[in-house]
């Protein structure tokens, strides 16, 4: 069933649910926990530089909304079949975080550690 182009252009306004109306459910809901959750993040620790991010995930959600909605329906079907979210789509076959996070520990650490410092 095609879905509604004005509703899904006005859903698209609204990180992460254009794609929950599209039917990604885990899409959609990664990427608003991500947008809700640093303004959460900015107003609790008092700080805005990271608000800097915020255009560019309502930008990704909203291009992707559109895309996804110009989509046949099989490719559509397929997308909702294997709804992943947002994030194990850009890694691909390598998705595995837990490995990442033993992979990249020094890393990570030295990151947090200076996200802390600036905070």
């Amino acid at each position: 069933m095609k879905k509604s182009r004005l509703f899904s252009l006005l859903c698209a306004c609204w990180p992460g649910a254009g794609e929950m109306y599209l039917g990604l459910m885990n899409r959609g809901l990664a990427i608003m926990l991500l947008f809700w959750g640093i303004i959460i993040l900015c107003v609790s620790v008092g700080s805005a530089i990271l608000l800097l991010i915020l255009p560019v995930i309502w930008f990704y959600s909203f291009f992707d909304t559109l895309t996804l909605r110009n989509l046949d329906y099989y490719a559509l079907t397929e997308l909702q079949e294997r709804d992943e979210y947002f994030f194990q789509e850009l890694m691909g076959d390598r998705y595995d975080l837990p490995g990442v996070v033993q992979k990249y520990h020094i890393f990570l650490g030295f990151a947090l550690i200076i996200a802390g410092g600036f905070l």
